[in-house]
């Protein structure tokens, strides 16, 4: 990593391009999308509200479930606030 880098990297959720893919499927609800991933619902609301950042299984569950959807759609890498 480089000296000068203000924050660690993290993964975060694209919520926009999630709430219109999850949308466009009818599954509205952290229930309903909970059950398409196979985690739990209150996983997928942390997540979607930035309390947690996605761990390697949620986003491997999010990617095996939506096969359409490319990784860089639903995640960004970007740095953790210092």
């Amino acid at each position: 990593m480089h000296a000068t880098c203000d924050g660690r990297p993290v993964i975060r959720l694209r919520l926009r391009e999630w709430e219109r893919h999850m949308t466009s499927k009818k599954l509205t609800t952290s229930r309903a999308r909970a059950a398409l991933i196979g985690v739990s619902p209150t996983t997928v609301l942390r997540v979607q509200h930035g309390s947690i950042q996605p761990g390697e299984e949620f986003i491997a569950r999010v990617l095996y479930a939506c096969p359409d959807v490319k990784f860089e759609v639903f995640f960004e890498v970007t740095r953790a606030a210092a």
